[in-house]
């Protein structure tokens, strides 16, 4: 368990809302859930081409406390980077801590 000293980073969890434009089209947005405090650490990184591009790929882990209902229908919003969520690990079940793997996707010019 990472003691609640080094969770220092302050992230957002957001959830997907479907909302209509004022012609009834429904636009996709994200809206913040939980504002909470996570201790965070850079997995892996690698760089690849797609579409005649360079792009990058970090995979980061968000340790957070406890919170029930977070999903990988859910993102991460940390240092103004939207995160995609890989998994969600109740850590022993002992619904403590939260390891969250999400990945970040950076697109080249």
């Amino acid at each position: 368990m990472v003691p609640a000293g080094k969770k220092n980073r302050k992230i957002a969890i957001q959830t997907k809302t479907l909302t209509a434009d004022s012609d009834g089209y429904k636009a996709e947005t994200w809206a913040t859930t939980y504002t909470v405090y996570a201790w965070v650490q850079n997995m892996t990184g690698r760089e690849f081409f797609s579409a005649q591009k360079l792009n990058a790929e970090m995979q980061t882990l968000f340790i957070i406390g406890y919170i029930s209902g977070i999903t990988t229908a859910n993102k991460v919003l940390y240092d103004s980077a939207s995160y995609d969520i890989l998994s969600v690990v109740d850590v022993g079940e002992a619904h403590r801590e939260l390891h969250i793997a999400a990945k970040k996707v950076t697109y080249g010019g």
